[in-house]
């Protein structure tokens, strides 16, 4: 059985990964490439990945169409966050449902971090490790290993000989000489001793680092560590320039959340595990049996489990599963959890003790989630700024199936063949379509090269492993176009000349360079010119006329959510992105 989804141990994986974030007044307006209002903006960096992650190169070959596309739909899509709560769309219980579960899984999260790795990571604490930030402690290092499995007499023997060590070394025994005769630490072997200096961020992640971090020069002292005795002899204690603390308070509080991550996740799974107490819990072993054999069934708890509990309900079988903590769980209350809190993962042979851990994370996880609304934490992450990923796409989705979806017009049999009729010469009348590879050289002699491996048998796809996709079509006034690209068609006559699978070249041609090049070109499909009937498109029409005003309603809510915010562009900052130096 796959696990579910463990919101806490997904953060502290997040964790690691968070880069530094700040508010548009913290910013020079250099790298401010759009404002929403004085605290909200996008930066040159958060346009830069957005390109990347939702690969817009893909979609556009020119760089400005790249960006100003990307940041069309950055702020398209803000302004739609922000509207979604100043409608109040937040506040509609049944839409908001469908989203229910993930806003309780980031509502996990937030209550981890506030709670647990917040009471670490805060300003005030920053600002006590920003005044230790300025060393780094030089130290040496005899390390004696303890045994695997040592007994206590081995580990008071080897404690003994630490001791021992340690007074030659303050009767003035040379350290680095008793080093080569008694450490067993490689890195202390081959420097003379001499180990990694440790720095604050050592002093608050590791225990021992901590101590070695607080002593002074000359101090020599027997540490007792889980792996080994450590004799560590304080070599020196260098001074490190540290920035203000205003100009690096957000990275050492990001510093100071990935120190104490593991520590929080040990306090909070501790706590967790404490909310309900597993001695005194009874099971139904009727209703878990019940349970084990539909959660047997593919894909239950992806689409069939609602409608099994709700047959259940309605026909008065409300069995309690389990009794605990002087409560109940029946079904009606396991299928709020099942929708609200946790969903069990795909099903592969479950057993009744898969389903009892799965009951107890959700019961506890929803002891969790009522913890953090007590504590007002919804505001933090469900809101028009949010910064979770999650949430962000799912706001604009909801936004989209109120705002778009459900004003579109109902695709009737009457509207479609309006549809058709005023789309008749346009959209489904299919312009002579040519789809080419390309295969681009430098010279004439490497084409023609390539070209006798082609004509000796080799596949053209195969040749050099690399080729270029293109296609163009040909208006009704012979005019030969590029297809959904400004690209000039420069193989245009050329490939309209050719049969369908044939290749052909060396072709000779300028390109946006200037250069002479060499093409060879395979013209793998052609689409002949044809009016298409109603009948032709039938499969599709509905599709078409739904994208058609989906379209048309998306331009609509873009205009009017600009004129109602007024975003503002840096035009200046946009044009060094698309333009760079």
């Amino acid at each position: 059985m796959r696990a579910h989804r463990h919101p806490v141990l997904l953060l502290a994986s997040l964790f690691l990964l968070m880069n530094i974030e700040y508010k548009a007044d913290e910013l020079p307006d250099s790298n401010i490439v759009a404002k929403y209002d004085t605290d909200h903006s996008i930066t040159i960096n958060e346009l830069h990945k957005y390109v990347q992650d939702w690969l817009y190169y893909k979609k556009f070959e020119n760089r400005s169409d790249v960006y100003n596309h990307a940041l069309n739909d950055m702020i398209t899509n803000q302004l739609k966050r922000i509207d979604f709560f100043e409608k109040g769309l937040d506040k509609d219980s049944k839409l908001v449902q469908s989203i229910s579960r993930t806003i309780n899984e980031e509502l996990v999260s937030e209550y981890f971090e506030t709670q647990y790795v917040g009471k670490y990571a805060n300003e005030e604490y920053a600002k006590e490790i920003h005044g230790i930030m300025d060393k780094e402690v030089v130290y040496q290092l005899i390390a004696l290993n303890k045994p695997e499995n040592a007994s206590q007499k081995e580990l008071d023997s080897l404690k003994e000989k630490a001791m021992t060590i340690k007074s030659e070394i303050d009767n003035g025994k040379d350290f680095s000489s008793l080093v080569k005769e008694y450490s067993q630490n490689k890195i202390s072997l081959m420097n003379n001793g001499y180990m990694p200096p440790v720095d604050w961020k050592q002093s608050i992640s590791d225990p021992v680092g901590d101590i070695i971090f607080r002593l002074n020069k000359n101090d020599v002292r027997v540490l007792n560590s889980d792996n080994a005795f450590m004799i560590v002899k304080i070599a020196d204690i260098n001074k490190i320039h540290v920035e203000p603390f205003d100009s690096i308070k957000s990275k050492i509080i990001s510093d100071i959340k990935e120190a104490y991550l593991n520590t929080g996740v040990e306090e909070y799974e501790k706590d967790k595990k404490e909310l309900i107490d597993e001695n005194n819990l009874k099971w139904n072993e009727t209703a878990l049996e019940e349970i084990v054999q539909w959660s047997n069934i593919p894909d239950f708890y992806k689409d069939k489990y609602r409608k099994t509990f709700k047959n259940a309900l309605e026909n008065g079988d409300n069995k309690i599963i389990l009794t605990y903590n002087n409560s109940t769980l029946d079904y009606k209350e396991f299928l709020r959890l099942l929708d609200n809190i946790l969903v069990m993962g795909n099903t592969d042979s479950v057993k009744e003790d898969d389903v009892k851990k799965f009951i107890l994370e959700a019961l506890r996880t929803d002891l969790i989630v009522k913890k953090a609304d007590s504590l007002d934490l919804k505001k933090n992450i469900f809101n028009a700024f949010t910064t979770n990923i999650v949430l962000k796409n799912q706001i604009v989705y909801l936004y989209n199936q109120v705002e778009v979806e459900a004003k579109i017009p109902e695709a009737t049999d009457e509207a479609l063949h309006q549809f058709y009729k005023e789309n008749e010469n346009t959209l489904y009348y299919h312009l002579e379509k040519r789809n080419l590879f390309v295969m681009i050289f430098p010279t004439k002699e490497d084409a023609e090269k390539a070209s006798v491996k082609i004509n000796s048998g080799t596949p053209f796809e195969k040749v050099t492993g690399t080729y270029l996709v293109r296609t163009y079509i040909k208006e009704r006034n012979g005019e030969i176009k590029s297809y959904l690209s400004d690209e000039k068609p420069i193989l245009g006559k050329a490939v309209f000349e050719m049969k369908e699978a044939e290749v052909s070249g060396p072709v000779k041609f300028e390109d946006e360079n200037n250069q002479f090049k060499y093409a060879l070109i395979k013209c793998y499909h052609i689409r002949p010119e044809k009016q298409l009937t109603f009948n032709d498109v039938k499969s599709s029409i509905t599709e078409d006329f739904k994208n058609y005003y989906r379209n048309q309603i998306e331009k609509e809510i873009e205009e009017r959510l600009k004129s109602k915010y007024h975003p503002v562009i840096n035009e200046e900052v946009l044009a060094k992105i698309i333009s760079p130096r």
